[in-house]
């Protein structure tokens, strides 16, 4: 069944940033050096691409973000797949996008705040506060707390959520928010996996990113109607953003933006670990059907 003979690890999550000690590149060639073992490697957007210069090369090269076969050069190894098709999402984002194929999509009436486990630049306050400025009674915001925000982050969440007991509702350190992603009708956030989590499930989604590293992919990704991105570096692009959610206080407005997103939902389709399974696993289909 396996069609990558003795394929042991898999590396993923690797970050291919210039201020490590020593880069992601180099850790994985000292693996194929020192242990001969056959390895797929989960790449990173761009710039921050898996390279590999030496002949231990890895077997298989995972490149799952929309547009990469022409973002980037085809890496030096045995295999690569390439392409959103192969977006890594958890199962209930697949089991959630096939019984919605089986209806309408329809728009939620709730926003969802997500930024990421830990949310360093703390945009979930930055986009709270901006909501909260001028909060319309008829507004309901869910907001993701990540499990690593410490506690004093936490305690400040509560308090705000005090002070709108009947609109802001918090989730604290959960590991999954497929359902709450179904549910909502608009998701504001970082830039993450979440990206994909709304596509698949249809939701239109604005998001921020705090640095230009990834701007190429994210003006393609932005550019193809997946989401919308906000680089906060660039001015025009954080007055664009807060304007956005200001006006999400408008059920008018609110009722516009909040249609689903019917091109990201066809095109991310929560297939990808099936895929990447089959193509170096030789795993069947049916092991990865919508449960």
């Amino acid at each position: 069944m396996n069609k990558i003979p003795n394929l042991t690890h898999v590396i993923t999550d690797f970050c291919h940033h210039e201020r490590t000690d020593i880069s992601a590149n180099e850790i994985i060639e000292s693996i194929l050096n020192t242990r001969r073992v056959s390895i797929a490697v989960i790449d990173s957007m761009p710039p921050h691409h898996f390279e590999c210069s030496n002949d231990n090369r890895p077997n298989i090269v995972i490149t799952p973000y929309f547009g990469a076969d022409s973002l980037r050069n085809s890496p030096n190894c045995d295999h690569w797949l390439a392409g959103v098709q192969y977006a890594i999402l958890d199962q209930e984002y697949l089991n959630l996008h096939h019984s919605i194929k089986q209806r309408e999509l329809s728009a939620g009436k709730k926003i969802l705040i997500c930024c990421g486990g830990s949310d360093p630049n703390r945009n979930s306050e930055f986009i709270l506060q901006l909501l909260t400025e001028k909060l319309s009674p008829q507004i309901n915001i869910e907001v993701v707390v990540g499990k690593l925000f410490n506690a004093s982050r936490v305690r400040n969440f509560k308090n705000m959520a005090k002070m709108f007991p009947e609109q802001i509702s918090l989730h604290i350190g959960r590991s999954n928010i497929a359902d709450l992603v179904a549910d909502c009708g608009v998701l504001l956030g970082s830039v993450g996996l979440i990206r994909y989590e709304s596509a698949c499930l249809g939701k239109p989604s604005f998001l921020v990113q705090n640095n230009s590293d990834y701007e190429a992919y994210l003006r393609q990704f932005d550019r193809a109607g997946l989401g919308r991105i906000f680089l906060l570096q660039h001015e025009d692009e954080l007055s664009r953003f807060e304007t956005i959610v200001h006006n999400l206080n408008s059920a008018e407005h609110f009722a516009e933006i909040s249609k689903p997103n019917l091109n990201a939902f066809e095109l991310v389709d929560g297939y990808g670990v099936q895929r990447i399974l089959n193509n170096f696993l030789g795993v069947e289909d049916q092991c990865f059907m919508p449960m």
